[in-house]
This record gives structure tokens, sequence and C-alpha cells, in this order.
């Protein structure tokens, strides 16, 4: 057996203790983790997404190498305790090499993926194998660095004893630069996690899903707080005693904490994916009779086939303008009040009139300028050259729903960047193709007249 006696009136078990109460709990988090990926993993939009699986192994690995660096002699005999002694380096490279190479992939499977142009990006799912291969290579070299460990350095746990025959203390003998092949092997990691520390950042601005953005957005949290970690460990293994049970207690902790917080951080991102595609995935229903609620749920759906395209970026010139109109004859009306407060009526009279005509001839602007410069749109985006050569396109997107009408009209105009010529297409067509007598709208009837405008005024060389 193991462990034979339990003492929790020494330090050492106490900590110990408490460090198996965490990896538990990282355990448990970990299996909900799993149980999330396997309810949406078909439905992923993040490149490299089944790496989480070998970062969260990696976590797993490296709390039992705290673990297995906490065992008293007291608990097992000899035999035991040297073969735990000997194999605990093993397990903190591959811990290591699951964690850090695991970001590593992670983020430049990202990079690489949206770094291709849109005509040649294959599905995730399709691509995923890719990232794996190149784990599985990392973890090899580990278990390669691993068997060289215990085949060539040899290393041998030398146990002390107490008067009364029992194993107290253990050195690990440091011959044939035992300590230099396991700093190399620190330094390797460290190397691959600054890397990951650099490219985190252009992957984060290539990922244009929100699958892959909210992803990356906790990747840089993981990796910055990692690099924090590191820094921490090294000043506590310089700076601290060499006292046993507070170098246990203090590297020991520093990494335990690591592991729970990247492990709830995980948790909270794959939490937060899914809940955005469950989000999504709900089917629209509306108030058929609400004719406001029937042209912007049409028109949101409409939006939304341009913004999953990762060419398209949303300007939203149109509304800012609307807004600081309506700012400026709010803040007429705010400067009015003000002023009649410090000076009030009739002295304020001629400010007050002076700010209420402004007023109303904003009022009068801004209606012109929905009438007239607006005329219904709800939606423009630039789409970007893939190439960079040409300048970019402009969409835009309108619609007009009269009162007590069911005639829905959709019009998108298409201007080219370089040419700066103009193609439209519309269709009007009743409400009732499109929602029906529950309020439920049928997206994919809605998304098929839509794409069938964009065909018709998009360039032939542009088309697919």
């Amino acid at each position: 057996m193991w462990i034979e006696t339990v003492n929790l009136d020494h330090p050492d078990q106490i900590i110990f203790y408490i460090f198996v109460a965490i990896t538990a709990l990282n355990l448990i988090l970990s299996f909900i983790f799993v149980i999330l990926s396997i309810c949406s993993g078909t439905k992923n939009n993040s490149p490299g997404f089944s790496i989480d699986h070998y970062i969260l192994l990696g976590i797993l690995i490296l709390d039992v190498s705290v673990l297995l660096r906490g065992a008293n002699a007291d608990w097992m005999n000899e035999d035991s305790f040297k073969i735990i002694t000997e194999i605990q380096p093993c397990f903190v490279t591959l811990g290591l090499t699951y964690v850090f190479c695991g970001m590593f992939v992670r983020v430049t499977t990202v990079f690489l993926y949206y770094a291709q142009k849109t005509d040649n990006r294959k599905p995730i799912r399709k691509e995923e194998w890719k990232p794996n291969v190149v784990m599985c290579t990392f973890v090899v070299i580990a278990c390669a660095t691993s068997v060289v460990w215990a085949a060539v350095f040899k290393p041998t746990a030398e146990v002390t004893k107490t008067e009364d025959g029992k194993a107290a203390s253990f050195s690990v003998s440091d011959e044939n630069n035992q300590q230099e092949f396991q700093i190399s092997v620190l330094v390797y990691h460290g190397i691959v996690h600054v890397a990951t520390a650099i490219i985190v950042w252009p992957a984060l601005l290539r990922a244009k899903h929100r699958d892959a953005i909210a992803e990356m957005r906790s990747y840089v949290f993981l990796i910055y707080h990692t690099l924090a970690v590191i820094i921490a460990y090294v000043l506590a293994e310089m700076l601290m005693s060499h006292d046993r049970s507070v170098e246990y207690a203090v590297t020991g902790g520093l990494l335990m904490y690591k592991t729970f917080v990247d492990v709830v951080c995980l948790l909270v991102m794959k939490v937060t994916v899914t809940c955005m595609k469950s989000e999504a995935e709900k089917d629209v229903k509306i108030d058929k009779w609400d004719g406001t609620a029937v042209k912007n749920t049409l028109d949101d759906a409409a939006k939304k086939l341009f913004t999953v395209n990762s060419c398209m970026k949303e300007s939203h010139r149109l509304m800012d303008t609307r807004l600081a109109i309506a700012t400026i004859a709010c803040l007429f009306s705010l400067y009015a009040i003000i002023w009649d407060w410090f000076y009030p009526f009739p002295l304020s009279k001629p400010v007050i009139i002076v700010c209420v005509l402004s007023y109303f001839f904003l009022m009068g602007i801004l209606t012109l300028y929905m009438t007239y410069v607006e005329r219904g749109t709800f939606f423009i985006c630039y789409e970007k050259d893939p190439v960079g050569v040409s300048k970019d396109d402009v969409w835009k997107l309108s619609s007009t729903l009269k009162k007590y009408d069911d005639m829905y009209t959709l019009e998108v105009t298409f201007k080219h960047g370089t040419s700066l010529v103009e193609t439209k297409d519309k269709f009007s067509k009743s409400i009732g193709a499109f929602i029906d007598e529950s309020g439920q709208l049928n997206e994919d009837i809605f998304k098929g007249e839509v794409n069938k405008l964009i065909q018709n005024v998009r360039p032939s060389e542009k088309k697919d």
C-alpha cells in the first residue's frame, strides 16, 4: 500500500493534502470541460480546438508531479519511495510539454488558418489532424527526453533512515551533469512559451470568427499569466531558504495555483463559447403583428450573412453621424436648462429662444438626413481584397416595410473599390414568405433570397 500512515500534525502532510484537494478539483473541472466539448465539439469554429484537451492533460500531469515531489518517505517502503523520486522529473517534462507546447500549437494553428486566403481555407474539422500531428511530435520528443533521463543519466535516490529504521529523507545523485540536463529541458520549454507569447497577438488579430476571437483572448491571459508564474517561481527558487518544507510549499503552491487558474480559464472559455453558440442557434421568434420588430429581425438576419465573413468590416459611419446630430441637439437643450437655472426667466429668454430654435433646426436636419441620406440603410461594410492590391469594395443594405403593409423590400448595393461602379438589386416579398403563423423566422429561405441578391450584384470576377 502506497500510503500507510497519515499524520496531519506534520506541516508537509498538511500541504500535501491541500495539493491533493486542488488536484481533485482540477480533475472535476477538466471532466466538465470534456463533457462540454463533447456536446459542442461538432460545431466548434476555432482551429485547433482539440489541443485544449492536451493542455488539460498536461495540467493534471503537473499536478501529479507536485504530489510525487511531496511524497513522504514514512508513507511507503524504501523501494517505492525510490521509484517515485526517480520518475518525478519525467512527469514534469511531460506536463510542461503538454501545457507549453499545447499553447504554442493552439495559437499557431489559429494564426496559420486565418493567414490563408478565404478561398483556400478548408473546413476546420478537416484540418484538425495537422495540429494533432504536431502535438504528437512534441509528445514523442518529451518521451524521448524522459527515456534519456532514465537510461543515460540513471537517476538514483539515496534514502537516509532514522534510528528506528524508517526512511526519513532522500536526495537524488547529481552525476553526469543531470542538473544541466534538467535546466536545458526547462529552457527549451521556456523558449517555446516565449514564442507562444509572441504569436498569440497576430493570431488574435487575424482571428475573425467570434469563437476563435473569444478563445484567443482567453489564451492571451493564460500565456501571460503563465509567464508571471514562471518569473515568480524563479525568484522563489533564488531567494527562499533551502528548507525542504518551505521550498515545497512555495514552489508547489505556485504550480498548483497556475494549474488551477488555467483549468478555470479554459472552462470559462468553453462555457462562454458554448453559450454563444446556443444563443446564436436559438430559433428566432417574433411578434408577426409588430412591423418594427419584423423589419428589425429580417434586417439582422440579412446583416448576419456579412458579419460572419472574415473579409468584411462593418462601418458605423451612418449611425455615428445620426447620433452626433442628435447629441448636439440635446446639448442645446441641456445648455438652455442650465442657463435658466442660473439666470431665471425672463433673463434667460434670449438664450432659450436660440437653444429652442437650434434644437428644432437640428431635428429637421436629422429628419432630412434619415430621409435622403440613410434612406433605410441599416448596414454598410467594406470587403477587403484578400491579396491586398485593390481598394475595399463597399456593400450597403437598405430595407423598407411600410406601416400596415406586409411587403418587405430589401435592396443590396455593391460599389467596386477600384472602378467605383455601383450595382444594385432588390426583392419585395410578403413577410409571410419568411415568417410562419407562429412567428418563427425561416432563416434558410430568407438567406437563400439574400444570397441571390449578393450573387446578382457581385462582379463575375469576384464570384466564388
